[in-house]
């Protein structure tokens, strides 16, 4: 229940929706939402590279994540059994 307190004291305190701001650009947040007190980007294009970063790491985690579940259900392991060094 602690976990479910906090986040909805992060979603309803911390990070409020301003109608005015972007979506997902909240006042308190810092750079990339972590609010570590350093302000948002007031470079537009290295928020904008940032951002585009952050979506490509998340789309290859996705294919990974893709690929070994493709292989445990080729091969029935996705460890070093499937090369010959497991039991």
């Amino acid at each position: 229940i602690q976990i479910l307190i906090f986040c909805g004291m992060v979603d309803f305190g911390l990070y409020r929706a301003d109608e005015s701001r972007d979506p997902g650009d909240y006042e308190n947040a810092g750079i990339l939402g972590v609010p570590n007190a350093s302000g948002p980007m007031s470079d537009v294009e290295g928020r904008k590279r940032k951002l585009n970063s952050e979506l490509a790491n998340g789309r290859l985690a996705m294919v990974a994540i893709t690929g070994m579940l493709f292989q445990n259900g080729m091969f029935g392991t996705t460890g070093p059994a499937m090369w010959g060094f497991g039991s």
